[in-house]
């Protein structure tokens, strides 16, 4: 059984808040629990009950009740996270197309995962939280109305902007020769 297998099935029984499963999406549980971990590389982190630190875990499921990933964030410093597989680069994305497209409504873009998990636990689901900065938000959040949302939004706002400028640069080099 992988570590990711067994957090879920023998952690995550434990400590988890009476409101477990995003509202509306009852087939889609994210639960919140805490444990030890280390980071393992600047985005990834390893679970280490001996030695790591403390840390709040969020659980993120698919419809079909997979463990799609899972975010690692020290309580008291919920702006830098860790993840577990490295695979999921928006907490939310799989609710974009309906809060966008059915509900015509705008995104709520939060500045972390914590800040994710309150609003989806108060039945927030038009919300998003970007966790990995460096993937390309364009496809993402096409056709999409994103609002940077809390007192750091225009930071965000911004943030935003710049990834997905990196991503429009070209990826090749011209040159000019004239002549023969």
């Amino acid at each position: 059984m992988n570590a990711a297998l067994a957090f879920d099935d023998d952690t995550l029984a434990r400590g988890i808040p009476a409101r477990d499963t995003i509202p509306g999406f009852p087939s889609r549980p994210a639960r919140l629990t805490r444990a030890r971990i280390e980071p393992i590389s600047d985005e990834q982190f390893q679970f280490a009950p001996d030695h790591g630190f403390a840390t709040d875990i969020l659980a993120v499921k698919g419809l079909g009740g997979e463990l799609i990933e899972m975010v690692a964030w020290r309580t008291d410093a919920p702006g830098r996270w860790w993840l577990y597989e490295g695979s999921l680069p928006v907490l939310g994305e799989e609710f974009i197309s309906l809060t966008t497209e059915i509900h015509k409504s705008k995104l709520r873009l939060v500045e972390n995962p914590l800040l994710w998990w309150r609003a989806i636990s108060a039945g927030r689901d038009d919300t998003v939280c970007v966790l990995d900065w460096s993937a390309d938000p364009r496809p993402i959040f096409t056709g999409c109305t994103i609002v940077c949302w809390g007192e750091n939004g225009d930071a965000l706002k911004e943030k935003l902007r710049r990834a997905a400028f990196e991503h429009a640069k070209p990826n090749w080099t011209l040159e000019v020769h004239h002549g023969a």
